[in-house]
């Protein structure tokens, strides 16, 4: 039976059903339990405008002199139907403060290469990497580099992006001498094939979000001009089609020039109502979203 999963909050895997994983859940106002089984790949309009909201967040708090360091689906709330709120600032930090800055921060999926390699002096592109990696998971439903170790991790992302190459970032091969590490030689792997109902638009957002060289990845503010969001959609907040529900009353839309129309930016306001979680320790896993519960039972 399908219900509004906003209600519920996920305790753990129980098992692989027919259609995909089976994890427990329980209601929020009741403390039900449930089993909860995954419904249908999100459509893209869904990702597009989940994406959008991500971005327009970090553009944000980019802007203000802040970067998250700790992005990951855990810490994406869902809101309501159709709003993504950014959560958990415990591991903020100001983009002018002065380095060195702990090398262990974020979660190893979405942790970046500079920050795997043990830099001192990384900034907001580690973010971008994080939601790089994000995308690609609303898509397929599974991490995209699911290291099982630091090491293990950098294989991962050399398995797919290729060995980096010493000319395109040499900062990094400086950090690996420094470490005594020497990268594994892999060819790329084509993200089409790892994400096959991805458009190519999102291909490219992706894989650019995801160069091996901080200072090439785009900026957030950058990643919003994108093809991927010039598709005349409601973005940020409003209706995105398919399984996000209803339409919200202030929204943004693009159109196929990138001009928006109706602005749902956010403000200082949004900013103070976004910093409140950082205490917060309900985190919901993104895929929640997508989540059907398949029958109710006592564990």
């Amino acid at each position: 039976m399908g219900e509004n999963m906003n209600r519920y909050m996920t305790l753990g895997q129980l098992g692989d059903g027919t259609f995909g994983s089976v994890v427990l859940g329980q209601r929020i106002d009741t403390g039900e339990k449930v089993a909860i089984k995954r419904d249908k790949m999100l459509s893209e309009p869904v990702i597009r405008n989940i994406m959008y909201q991500v971005l327009q967040g970090l553009a944000f708090m980019h802007k203000h002199g802040f970067f998250h360091r700790d992005m990951k689906p855990e810490n994406l709330l869902c809101m309501g139907p159709d709003l993504i709120k950014i959560a958990d600032f415990g591991l903020a930090r100001e983009i002018r403060s002065r380095p060195p800055y702990t090398d262990y921060v974020s979660t190893r999926w979405y942790r970046a290469p500079e920050v795997l390699l043990r830099s001192t002096s990384y900034s907001s592109p580690i973010d971008i990497w994080a939601v790089g990696c994000i995308m690609a998971e609303v898509y397929t439903y599974r991490p995209l580099f699911p290291g099982s170790s630091e090491i293990d991790e950098i294989f991962k992302i050399c398995s797919v992006l290729g060995t980096p190459d010493k000319r395109d970032w040499p900062e990094g091969h400086q950090l690996a001498s420094a470490i005594s590490f020497t990268f594994p030689q892999f060819s790329p792997t084509p993200l089409e094939t790892l994400i096959p109902n991805a458009s190519p638009e999102a291909i490219h957002l992706i894989r650019d979000m995801l160069l091996w060289n901080p200072s090439k990845r785009p900026t957030a503010q950058n990643a919003i001009r994108y093809s991927y969001f010039q598709v005349g959609q409601k973005l940020g907040g409003g209706n995105a089609g398919g399984a996000m529900g209803s339409q919200a009353a202030s929204n943004a839309y693009i159109g196929q020039t990138g001009n928006v129309r109706r602005s749902n930016k956010w403000d200082d306001d949004d900013f103070k109502d976004v910093m409140g979680y950082i205490l917060l320790s309900l985190t919901i896993r993104l895929p929640i979203i997508c989540l059907s519960v398949c029958r109710r039972s006592t564990f």
